[in-house]
């Protein structure tokens, strides 16, 4: 809601992706994931608030900025490949064949090609919201998720410098900052004069604080994202509020998911004890 108020464009607000690949990766804990949001938060927040990031930019050209940009669409490329080619456990769902999935997906995407000159990517988030809670209906829970201060220790800070902050600052400033100032004049043109790098920086850096400071997920700005808002009609400001406003409407409810519930059945003696 703060971002489509400073900005009065669709500039989105949406988890650092590589923060929390990295975070399962090490399997670290809330603790040290509070504590990368909060280095983050005072990185940025910094490069914004001294003018650097502006500078900095300047630095940059603009086929560096657009080859970030397809590094960072390739990359989820490579990434959805990953999935469908070597699912994980914890998404397999046994129960559904393999080729009614397939055909369900080529489905959606043929209907996607042939209404994309229509606004039916926000019908397919419904329909995906509705199978998604028949499949897992006996896992719905509702929020809100208890909100509570972090454990902080310089064990914390300092694992969270090393493995989640180092990485994720050259593609957050490049892609948060760089990128979706240029996607920002790109779309809007010069309705963008408020989209800059240095307030994206300082944006960004405050609501890492705010999110650390409540053990929350480490957030960013980001190319894609307003790339998606666009694509799904927002062109004003009014699109992050109102899905700020949902989100704080439906008090944050939540999808619990037990893994277990797709294992085989544990022999009858296990059961009973």
């Amino acid at each position: 809601m703060v971002a489509g108020l400073v900005y009065r464009l669709p500039v989105p607000v949406q988890p650092l992706k590589a923060f929390g690949a990295i975070a399962i990766a090490h399997r670290l804990g809330s603790d040290d994931i509070a504590a990368g949001a909060l280095l983050m938060g005072l990185i940025f927040a910094a490069l914004g608030a001294s003018g650097l990031s502006d500078r900095i930019a300047k630095v940059f050209p603009l086929p560096i900025i657009r080859g970030v940009q397809l590094s960072v669409g390739l990359l989820f490329c490579q990434l959805a490949w990953q999935l469908v080619a070597a699912t994980p456990n914890t998404f397999t769902d046994h129960r559904h064949s393999i080729w009614r999935l397939a055909g369900a997906t080529a489905a959606v995407i043929v209907a996607a090609l042939l209404l994309r000159r229509h606004q039916i990517t926000l019908v397919f988030v419904a329909l995906a919201a509705v199978a998604m809670v028949l499949t897992f209906h006996g896992s719905v829970t509702f929020g809100p998720s208890a909100v509570h201060s972090p454990h902080l220790s310089r064990t914390a800070f300092t694992a969270a410098a090393a493995a989640l902050v180092v990485p994720q600052f050259p593609l957050s400033f490049a892609n948060s900052c760089l990128a979706t100032a240029d996607a920002a004049r790109t779309y809007f043109g010069d309705a963008a004069a408020r989209v800059r790098p240095g307030r994206l920086a300082i944006t960004m850096g405050l609501a890492n604080l705010f999110a650390g400071g409540i053990s929350g997920m480490p957030v960013c700005h980001g190319a894609g994202g307003m790339t998606a808002h666009r694509s799904f009609g927002g062109r004003s400001g009014g699109a992050p509020i109102m899905l700020g406003s949902v989100l704080i409407l439906q008090r944050l409810s939540t999808l619990g998911f037990d893994p277990t519930r797709f294992q085989t059945e544990p022999p009858a003696c296990y059961r009973a004890s």
